[in-house]
């Protein structure tokens, strides 16, 4: 059986367990996820060390308590599309997939179009350590936690998926056809007609995003009651699965701690969780 010390050890560097995982699994897992860092050098052609990366390590540590100083991060535009500054991906490596984080190499300046690359190392590596969480609608919200203005951390998970962004690019061509046909018909209503695709999608966006964010609220607010401290709400959340932190929105507090306190006994994760974040005991109370 693993240990609470090495349960923490490996949390603080950023590598959760998978709920499947045994005890021997995770151990090994985290072993080779130790020497494809050390190996970092012979995989990857301009490999960073960790105090190129210390400053992101440092945001991560602050928000969400967990450094990822053994995560593989490198320079490339190999592969990166023109807007893209950076990637996190999966490599294998000894019968595993292992996170690494691509920079293009515009970062090594220190910023590129207005990002820092700190912003941009610690946002990636928010996804690489969420891995075994396997979430999707919250995972741009913790991403975008590491944003340094308030307009890109709580609007940038607008689009958390690529088809979001494609979606509305096609809305837009197409108003932007239809405003040809307008033009060349003399008929205004080709514009609005053009226009109607484009309002709609942009709006279900900001409506999900709008319920996510509410969600996100409620959980942290409910959360409060249970943590040992107010610092450790967005460590716990990032350590959620979507349906975990959807329960706790809507759930009275003698339910969610009830709910950690029994699953600690099945799942390394919420061991980690509950242990190291939450009150010992629960005297009861609503909110």
């Amino acid at each position: 059986m693993v240990d609470l010390p090495t349960l923490y050890s490996y949390d603080a560097k950023g590598l959760f367990p998978y709920d499947e995982e045994s005890a021997q699994e995770f151990l090994e897992r985290g072993n080779v996820f130790h020497a494809f860092y050390l190996a970092r050098n012979t995989l990857f052609a301009d490999a960073l060390t960790q105090e190129d990366t210390l400053l992101a390590q440092k945001l991560t540590k602050k928000l969400f308590d967990f450094s990822c100083d053994e995560v593989v991060c490198f320079f490339s535009n190999q592969s990166l599309y023109l807007w893209q500054g950076a990637c996190f991906w999966m490599q294998p490596y000894q019968s595993y997939s292992l996170p690494v984080i691509q920079l293009k190499k515009a970062f090594r300046k220190g910023s590129y179009c207005g990002y820092s690359v700190e912003e941009v190392l610690s946002h990636e590596m928010v996804h690489a350590a969420r891995l075994p969480i396997n979430g999707s609608l919250f995972e741009e919200i913790f991403a975008y936690q590491t944003a340094k203005g308030l307009f890109r951390r709580y609007l940038g998970p607008l689009f958390a998926k690529p088809i979001d962004s494609t979606v509305l690019l096609c809305t837009l061509i197409l108003s932007w056809l239809m405003a040809f046909v307008s033009f060349y018909t003399d008929r205004d209503v080709y514009v609005f007609i053009g226009a109607i695709p484009c309002f709609v999608w942009l709006f279900y966006l900001c409506a999900k995003l709008c319920i996510l964010h509410t969600l996100f609220f409620l959980s942290k607010k409910k959360l409060r009651y249970l943590v040992k401290r107010p610092e450790f709400l967005l460590a716990v959340l990032v350590r959620l699965k979507d349906k975990e932190i959807g329960k706790i929105a809507i759930s009275p507090l003698e339910k969610t701690f009830n709910y950690f306190q029994e699953g600690q006994n099945n799942s390394f994760r919420l061991k980690i969780v509950f242990t190291k974040y939450f009150i010992s005991f629960f005297s009861g109370g609503s909110l």
